[in-house]
């Protein structure tokens, strides 16, 4: 195996090759992104109660994570905003807060889309 590339670019190039060529190691690994996410998905779901803060909905096909100041608050500057949706990092960020629910909670679709038009947190009220 050839010693390890010095600059950045160079190693992600390098490690693209590698993985291209060891299948195996990507067979060991296709099925961990996809646990991450659900552990760390239910750690902040049970974090914040298991239910609908409005309703008390529990059924967690249902269920959102909501931003309680709407995502473009100064108070969620620590995380990405690139990232559509939750991805594992986003939940790893939000299971790891000391202070979560003060910060989020979960709302049921219904009510998580009806305080969305109510805070106008969409793109087309900032016009």
């Amino acid at each position: 195996m050839p010693s390890k590339p010095r600059s950045l670019r160079v190693a992600s190039v390098y490690m693209r090759e590698w993985v291209k060529n060891h299948p195996e190691w990507r067979a060991m690994n296709a099925g961990r992104h996809h646990e991450h996410y659900h552990r760390y998905k239910a750690l902040v779901f049970e974090r914040l109660g298991n239910r609908c803060a409005i309703c008390s909905w529990t059924d967690e096909r249902a269920l959102q994570i909501d931003h309680i100041y709407g995502r473009n608050d100064s108070r969620y500057d620590f995380l990405p905003k690139s990232q559509g949706g939750y991805g594992y990092g986003y939940l790893r960020k939000i299971a790891e807060l000391e202070n979560l629910t003060e910060l989020f909670q979960l709302l049921c679709a219904n009510h998580n889309w009806i305080k969305k038009h109510e805070m106008k947190e969409f793109a087309y009220y900032k016009r």
